[in-house]
């Protein structure tokens, strides 16, 4: 696989900054579920007034 990464085409700055972001997005995606795998998940804001509750038989 190194090999042929010589052989291979520069980036363009949008495509490295393409390939960053994805990077980035996914790294957080994977911090998101080490949070909520470890238990460590905190409620940082909530409204106090309930808009509207759904029941069971509209979801069904």
């Amino acid at each position: 696989m190194l090999a042929d990464l010589s052989q291979r085409k520069a980036l363009t700055s949008d495509e490295a900054k393409g390939l960053f972001e994805a990077i980035r997005d996914y790294s957080y995606g994977l911090d998101v579920l080490d949070v909520y795998d470890h238990g460590r998940t905190k409620i940082k804001s909530a409204t106090a007034k309930e808009c509207y509750q759904l029941t069971y038989e509209e979801g069904v």
